[in-house]
């Protein structure tokens, strides 16, 4: 039993998260991670054109991972009249499903039987970083953990309704992500009867087949384009150690983020050391499937112990990966803080000392949720992915259309690594992506063939590289590449200009010699260690500035 203050303490905690939501997705909406606009951008594409690419002209591919949020935002774009509304309604969409999914994993809780642990449960998971990143980020996982949740909620009902939302949530479930359907077959195993989950698996593994066949029909591949390209570096690593390094970063960033939940956790332990040994010594005492079925005799310790492990295989199986730390667990997050919750609320024996683990776990989320605004609030955020947002990476597109304006071209290929903010608001470019997951050839070939690839077959117009990407694609010590490119800074960005397409407007630029060093005059240079900026330059960009020697800038601009 809860008494009054405890419920009420519960009850804030429960409203703190709900608010959280949208006013951190409103105050730091610049924040948004670049990777949300690449699937934006195919939705674009498809809603208008009736063909599932980039943009139009930049070639069939599934360079997204996601089909079912895929076709909402497809939706969403066809009442709206802008890439940026198109964008916007995505936000909107994911922070109010992160909304329901507080409150939905509320009434779960409920009708697991722990009111005492539903508002808490909740709000912990409301108050979590990731959580309030997925609400910024407008991407799919909101929905995911939304009709996760939702088969969860009808699981054990009777009603037709009821089995008919599991049913639904399920089939679409699988269809948000090609890795979906780890996190939620483990389900199958507790529906009864036996004949309503062999209904299930026969309606859900055929929307995972009939998904493969159209995959394999439209795109002429079996698995996501983006699934090929992570074969290769810099998604995975070049040695095993250092893959093996990469699958076990999770234990690390799990660990930070649930670092509030645990630290009650421990309280609690410590206060009560004598209900933790009494536990210690009884599972001591059994022998292992006696303990498992003591452990999981509790319906609610069943479905959550078996999301959470399929999350946790699913996590560590894929390993550390680009974007929010453990966004793979994400749709099993809200699991996972339950059963620790249960599990500090089963120690704490006493009601005293029940109320000082609910007073603790609350000064302790709302301090991370602060320290969560104030990370947001970096000007190197979202700090997972430093700058790399859609208004960073769509800033590189005024420069290209200036390019292609003054050259009298009607659209041009556009080679670039960070792509989502260009696929989005690039109307006239065809978009090569020089980070794989948007090219076909690249995602399986990797770039021992991106100097051939480049300036050989695909020959854009224009190229621009940076960071570590200058590196992996080997530009610089291909001889060709200086023979056919003309390097130009425009508003502090570099590009390189295929010479065909320069000479067309030449005669509208000036000609600067690079410093010794490799930097451009003071007037162009954001290649200065330390200068704050995007796209970041390094070693490498200074040394393919110095085999160019000079560089090309329009009159009259800032460039």
């Amino acid at each position: 039993m809860q008494d009054r203050w405890t419920r009420s303490l519960g009850v804030c905690l429960f409203a703190l998260a709900l608010a959280a939501q949208p006013l951190l997705a409103y105050f730091f909406h610049a924040d948004t991670w670049d990777d949300s606009a690449i699937t934006a951008a195919y939705a674009h594409t498809f809603a208008h054109t009736g063909v599932v690419e980039a943009t139009p002209g930049s070639g069939i591919v599934e360079g997204y991972s996601t089909t079912l949020w895929m076709l909402v935002l497809a939706a969403v774009a066809k009442v709206t009249a802008t890439p940026m509304a198109l964008l916007g309604g995505a936000k909107v969409l994911s922070c109010l499903l992160n909304v329901l999914n507080i409150v939905l994993l509320r009434a779960v809780v409920r009708r697991w039987g722990r009111p005492d642990l539903a508002d808490y449960a909740a709000g912990a998971f409301g108050l979590m970083e990731l959580t309030v990143q997925e609400s910024i980020n407008g991407m799919e996982d909101p929905l995911m953990l939304f009709l996760l949740l939702a088969a969860v909620y009808c699981l054990r009902s009777r009603s037709v309704r009821g089995r008919s939302v599991f049913l639904l949530a399920g089939a679409l479930f699988v269809l948000c992500r090609h890795e979906a359907f780890v996190l939620i077959a483990p389900l199958l195993l507790l529906v009864r009867p036996v004949r309503r989950a062999i209904v299930a698996a026969a309606v859900w593994f055929g929307v995972l087949g009939t998904a493969t066949v159209i995959r394999r029909k439209y795109f002429g591949a079996l698995l996501p384009n983006t699934i090929i390209a992570k074969r290769h570096f810099p998604y995975s690593m070049p040695t095993r150690h250092q893959e093996l390094m990469r699958h076990l970063a999770p234990a690390e960033t799990l660990a930070r983020g649930l670092a509030m939940v645990l630290l009650v956790l421990i309280y609690v332990a410590v206060r009560n050391r004598r209900e933790l040994w009494r536990l210690l010594k009884r599972m001591g005492q059994l022998s292992a499937p006696a303990w498992l079925r003591e452990t999981f005799a509790d319906d609610d310790v069943k479905v959550a112990g078996v999301l959470t492990t399929a999350g946790l295989l699913l996590d560590f199986g894929v390993g550390k990966n680009w974007g929010p730390p453990e966004r793979e667990l994400y749709s099993a997050l809200p699991f996972l803080i339950y059963l620790l919750l249960r599990l500090t609320f089963r120690l704490a024996g006493t009601a005293s000392l029940r109320r000082q683990a609910c007073a603790l776990l609350f000064v302790l989320l709302a301090y991370r949720e602060v320290r969560n605004a104030q990370r947001l609030a970096s000007p190197y955020a979202p700090l997972y992915m430093p700058m790399v947002t859609v208004h960073a990476i769509a800033g590189l597109v005024p420069p290209v259309e200036q390019i292609r304006t003054a050259a009298g071209l009607q659209d041009l290929t556009f080679a670039v690594p960070d792509v989502g903010g260009v696929m989005l608001f690039g109307d006239h470019l065809r978009v090569m992506d020089l980070g794989l997951l948007c090219d076909r050839t690249l995602a399986q070939k990797g770039y021992a063939i991106a100097p051939h690839y480049i300036l050989d077959v695909r020959r854009p117009e224009v190229i621009e590289l940076h960071s570590f990407w200058t590196d992996l694609t080997g530009l610089e010590a291909a001889p060709q590449f200086y023979r056919e490119y003309v390097e130009m800074i425009i508003d502090q960005k570099r590009f390189f200009v295929r010479r065909d397409v320069f000479e067309r407007f030449a005669a509208e630029t000036a000609t600067r010699s690079f410093q010794a060093n490799g930097h451009p005059l003071t007037v162009d240079d954001v290649m200065a260690s330390g200068k704050l900026s995007y796209p970041d330059y390094a070693a490498g960009d200074l040394a393919i500035n110095r085999k160019f020697g000079t560089y090309a800038v329009f009159r009259g601009g800032v460039n």
